[in-house]
């Protein structure tokens, strides 16, 4: 007996590009749902950060509550998936509040794996009395999450990618829905690269002096010195190729505008396909280490003198632990260093296979974001008959 198609909608905060509709698998939802798109940038955004959603023909700009509550009354909807994630601030709260009058089913998605660090007490203290505007930023933001918790609006479901996500910070949903990593559905569709010379290792860029996403959500970037940044990475890139006797490619960030990699080659977009055949990983800290773990490739963390002093230092201290990898500063590093590395380096196989459960996969056998949850909501419904 086939199903007849649920009506499901997205809720968008941010453009979905090409490259996020791709990644994001939509094709399948549109294969299995009858699916629209509400577009909510103009709600959520400044004016200026607010994008052109090129590859979404069935999708409407929503404006203000009144609008979205005419919305859902008039175009019935079986269920709602939420990009927007976690209200951030009271107006995306009232928000929620006038979409659960309608009692529509709200999905959120915790797929990206999420393993952070923390700046000591003392370091905390010095950076927000330098930091008063970012103080009133997170004190604002903390009182508005007090505020938030202490309703526990009690949202419906949850797709989570492993096994570390299934903690108290989703108590409040009634379902959890396991699935697998963006990047584990990546890996499995990936291919092996094939270049004149197959020697080769990948620094996975990050675009930590410009990307756009730190502006959006008030993040501090992690690098302010840009030229310094990319001259100590060049000469540190050019040492590596010379002591590994291997040629350097750069996994460039996907919202990368500029390529400052000047003498390096530079390829967007097939950061799984070139992590395949690579001999070795170079990271910061992005989630595209993933493709590394899955494929048993050995990881060097960069940090520098400036990464070390915010945010970022911990996390990437915190990634090579779980790891089990080694760490560089390019604003330090020797020949002497990279000789010894170039012996030590290898996989620590169950650091790997731990975060692989952690935070890529509840199961092997799901080999799509949205193959739990469109068996779940289906599953669902048949039993509500």
């Amino acid at each position: 007996m086939q199903h007849i198609k649920k009506k499901i909608v997205i809720f968008l905060r941010n453009n979905l590009s090409d490259y996020d509709y791709k990644r994001f698998s939509i094709e399948y939802l549109k294969l299995n749902s009858d699916l629209d798109f509400y577009d909510l940038q103009n709600f959520c955004l400044k004016e200026e950060d607010v994008k052109k959603n090129t590859k979404l023909i069935n999708s409407k700009k929503i404006n203000g509550y009144k609008q979205l509550y005419n919305e859902l009354r008039d175009n019935k909807k079986d269920h709602i998936i939420s990009f927007l994630g976690h209200p951030r601030n009271f107006k995306e709260f009232f928000l929620y509040l006038l979409i659960l009058k309608f009692k529509i089913p709200i999905t959120f998605i915790d797929i990206a794996p999420k393993v952070s660090g923390n700046f000591s007490r003392k370091n905390k203290l010095v950076y927000y009395f330098n930091n008063p505007t970012k103080a009133l930023y997170i004190l604002k933001n903390f009182i508005f999450i007090k505020f938030y918790k202490s309703l526990a609006l009690n949202f419906d479901n949850i797709i989570i990618g492993g096994k570390a996500d299934i903690n108290e910070r989703h108590r409040k949903f009634k379902n959890l829905i396991l699935s697998c990593s963006i990047d584990y559905q990546l890996f499995l569709q990936s291919k092996k690269i094939e270049f004149n010379n197959n020697d080769y290792c990948i620094f996975l860029d990050d675009d930590l002096p410009e990307h756009e996403d730190y502006k959006k959500n008030n993040i501090d970037y992690p690098i302010n010195d840009k030229n310094k940044y990319y001259e100590n990475l060049s000469i540190f890139f050019e040492k590596y190729e010379k002591t590994f006797n291997t040629k350097l490619i750069i996994a460039a960030h996907p919202k990368r505008k500029k390529n400052y990699f000047d003498g390096f080659e530079h390829i967007s977009f097939k950061t799984a396909d070139l992590v395949k055949s690579c001999k070795n990983v170079l990271v910061h800290a992005s989630s595209s280490l993933s493709f590394a773990i899955l494929n048993r490739k050995p990881l060097i963390f960069l940090t520098s003198d400036e990464i070390k002093q915010n945010w970022m230092g911990p996390r990437i201290t915190n990634l090579a632990l779980e790891t089990k990898s080694q760490t560089l500063n390019i604003d330090h590093v020797n020949n002497q260093d990279l000789k010894k590395l170039k012996y030590e380096l290898k996989v620590n196989s169950n650091a790997y296979e731990n975060y692989e459960r952690n935070f890529l996969f509840n199961d092997k056998k799901i080999k799509n974001i949205w193959e739990s949850y469109i068996k779940f909501i289906y599953d669902k419904s048949n039993k509500s008959k």
